[in-house]
């Protein structure tokens, strides 16, 4: 008699040998390590995923491939290289997000790639110079952004801390300062309440 169980057990079985037997044959492909079906190389990432990284590529050279649940990720752990490879119109795309596009999202800057990418990047910036942003003007922002950090890393006096927030913050201000001309303090309530607006 066939029972719910058997036929969860049979579609599980049946959805690991699909991922592993009919994996597409891709030639010849970068090496790395083996991985997991559905979880791919996840569970050896550990707490510093870039100690993993830097790890894997004394093992597996320069080039290597992981896997990121069931995406296969090329790494290239070389500054060079990946200069090159930047400079490949080929390589220069985004990755699909599929939870986005199923959420029906599938435009805009964070999103696009190829040419729609280029007409925007082109857009965005004949825009951002009609009112003023220049070279020097950015630069001067990004410097203002990275005082602060530098600051508040000094007066952490050697202690561990967590720098994401603070990177967020100062990306945040950035973007605000564009935007509406006023630059705010990292310790400022109210860019305390846009990053939660917008991260959370």
């Amino acid at each position: 008699m066939i029972t719910l169980w058997n036929l969860v057990l049979a579609g599980i079985v049946f959805l690991i040998s699909r991922k592993i037997f009919g994996r597409k044959k891709l030639g010849k492909t970068p090496p790395g390590p083996t991985p997991l079906p559905f979880v791919g190389n996840a569970l050896s990432f550990g707490k510093a995923l870039h100690l993993t990284i830097n790890k894997w590529s004394e093992q597996y050279g320069k080039i290597y491939q992981m896997y990121m649940l069931d995406k296969r990720t090329v790494v290239l752990s070389d500054v060079e290289l990946a200069k090159k490879a930047y400079q490949i119109p080929a390589l220069q795309g985004r990755p699909r997000l599929e939870m986005m596009e199923y959420e029906g999202v599938r435009h805009g800057i964070m999103l696009t790639s190829g040419q729609e990418w280029q007409e925007q990047r082109r857009f965005t910036l004949r825009h951002l110079r009609d009112f003023g942003f220049g070279k020097n003007y950015m630069e001067s922002l990004i410097l203002d952004e990275v005082d602060e950090l530098i600051e508040w890393l000094k007066s952490q006096e050697g202690k561990p801390v967590s720098i994401n927030r603070k990177f967020y913050l100062a990306v945040i201000n950035s973007l605000w300062t564009i935007l509406s001309g006023k630059r705010y303090s990292h310790t400022d309530p109210k860019l305390g309440r846009v990053f939660e607006l917008l991260i959370t």
